[in-house]
């Protein structure tokens, strides 16, 4: 089943936050606890790691881009795998 990696929330008050570096591509395989990427929010630069293992099925927005919270941003499951994508919050 596909697993849909959503941009974290970190700090109470932020409401949005800028992918700064994609760690992962599309068809790369990951491990849990693997980087996928890094974020800006109005206080720092982390890192997210995956939470699950699979294959990078799709990146759903470029590096620079400021997305509200809790955005859907990369899909993960089997290689080949359908899905639709959840509708925004």
């Amino acid at each position: 089943m596909a697993h849909f990696v959503r941009l974290p929330q970190k700090g109470l008050t932020e409401e949005t936050a800028i992918i700064e570096k994609w760690y992962v591509k599309v068809g790369d395989t990951v491990k849990e606890g693997q980087y996928l990427f890094s974020v800006e929010t109005g206080k720092a630069v982390f890192d997210v790691e995956s939470e699950v293992a699979g294959v990078v099925l799709e990146l759903l927005t470029e590096e620079g881009e400021e997305l509200p919270i809790k955005a859907c941003v990369c899909v993960i499951g089997e290689a080949g795998e359908s899905y639709e994508l959840p509708e925004s919050e």
